[in-house]
């Protein structure tokens, strides 16, 4: 081995093959090429360590080697107990599926405190509405009279915004109906109610698409339909009227079939007239007024006709026949008044004709 041998002489010995020992190579100032890592010195205190470079550029020892494989940048792999700082500049996390969010508690909902942490709501009850309590702080489950109307009376100006869906209900007190709706899913008709001025009476309309529209009260059962608590008039039943002043009424003549006996429904009405085709019998009404009068033209056909009667009608004399004019087309007006509604009492007028 030379010993300090001059510069000429080392640049003789470019292939020497030679082994230093504690010696010191400046790397600012030499290259150190070609160096095997099996040629780095073992250091079995830092064996688990990486190696990098300060600000100065002097190798140091950093973080300690992970116990599993280490993070790529473009490799697929399933990380366990490690924490990302989605706030750190540069970072976050996105196309994060809701099937891989952590398992909380039923019912728990997620905001965020004043810090802007994650915080869970509390829970609250299926009568309870979630409220916002302003920024800054977590929105709680409150019961609904706390943050709106829980009965419409708290309401002192409701107003709809559009049709009232009532959804097959009744309105009431919650127990007992007050009004009920039943709507027809062809519906084009409606009613109207209307309210009015001073001195003008409310008003309830039939109102809707077609020209003609009528408003049907409907009784249940043997109930009948009032005005006022008095029964309103029905035309077709049979009604009792007390105290009503009829003006300028019209009566029906009422026509009775001629045949071998012949038929009279009072309830028909109270005036008819009868052509006599040959000799009749007036058999006895039926519903007779318990009180109540009329008449009954007697024409003749042919002439010379005569008609029996039933064994209701009462005559002067109690003769139980009417002597009626014989000639042809010959009229007789016989009135007729009863007071218990089973006899009928007769007066004959002979000879209009």
């Amino acid at each position: 081995m030379l010993i300090n041998p001059p510069p000429a002489v080392l640049a003789d010995y470019d292939d020497l093959i030679a082994t230093l020992t504690n010696k010191t190579i400046d790397g600012d100032d030499n290259t150190i090429q070609d160096l095997l890592i099996t040629a780095l010195k073992t250091d079995i205190a830092k064996a688990d360590t990486f190696f990098s470079r300060n600000a100065s550029g002097v190798p140091i020892a950093t973080k300690v080697v992970p116990a599993g494989a280490v993070v790529g940048t473009s490799d697929t792999q399933a990380f366990t107990n490690k924490t990302f700082d989605a706030n750190g500049t540069g970072n976050s996390i996105s196309n994060i599926d809701i099937a891989d969010l952590a398992v909380g508690t039923d019912g728990e909902l997620i905001t965020w405190d004043a810090s802007g942490n994650p915080a869970a709501v509390a829970v609250g009850t299926s009568t309870h509405v979630l409220t916002s309590n302003g920024v800054g702080v977590a929105p709680t489950f409150q019961v609904t009279a706390a943050m709106g109307l829980s009965n419409v009376v708290e309401d002192t100006t409701p107003q709809l915004g559009g049709q009232l869906d009532v959804n097959g209900k009744a309105l009431g007190d919650g127990t007992l109906e007050l009004l009920k709706f039943i709507e027809t899913a062809s519906a084009i008709n409606e009613v109207t109610i209307k309210n009015a001025a001073i001195g003008a009476d409310p008003e309830i309309q039939a109102t809707g698409d077609d020209a003609a529209i009528g408003i049907d009260l409907i009784s249940k059962g043997a109930g009948v339909n009032k005005s006022d608590g008095v029964e309103i008039v029905n035309l077709s039943a049979a009604q009792v009227l007390s105290s009503k002043t009829l003006t300028s009424p019209v009566h029906t003549l009422q026509t009775l079939t001629d045949g071998t006996n012949v038929a009279w429904n009072m309830a028909s009405g109270h005036m008819a007239k009868l052509t006599l085709g040959g000799n009749r019998t007036l058999d006895n009404p039926t519903n007779i007024p318990a009180a109540g009068w009329g008449f009954v033209y007697i024409i003749q056909g042919a002439g010379g006709q005569t008609l029996a009667l039933g064994s209701a009608y009462r005559t002067p004399g109690a003769t139980g026949a009417l002597s009626l004019s014989t000639g042809s087309a010959d009229i007789d007006i016989v009135m007729w008044v009863t007071n218990d509604g089973t006899n009928i009492d007769l007066i004959l007028n002979n000879n209009f004709g």
